[in-house]
């Protein structure tokens, strides 16, 4: 599976969003954590493994900071660009 995943200048542009109709502060704290929290599930993906990649992202969302937020973002917008359905007790966890 030849997977299409979203641009970081992307991910922020929606956050920046996400922040202007909700609330918090702007900006990145931390790039490099940013681009790892990025990284994680092109680097986790495999064709059949998609479950596994959200299940990843779920465990660590117990306290949603920016970095898991934005990786959470690039995979449920990949995921829907590549016409993927994410686990369902994912989108519950979040």
């Amino acid at each position: 599976m030849s997977f299409i995943w979203i641009e970081t200048t992307a991910v922020r542009a929606v956050h920046d969003t996400q922040l202007a109709e909700h609330g918090g502060l702007s900006g990145v704290r931390d790039a490099g954590l940013l681009q790892s929290a990025l990284a994680c599930p092109q680097n986790l993906l495999t064709a059949d493994d998609l479950s596994c990649v959200t299940a990843v992202l779920a465990l660590a969302a117990g306290g949603i900071d920016e970095a898991t937020f934005a990786a959470w973002l690039r995979t449920h917008l990949a995921a829907r660009r590549n016409a993927v359905s994410p686990a369902p007790t994912f989108c519950m966890t979040l």
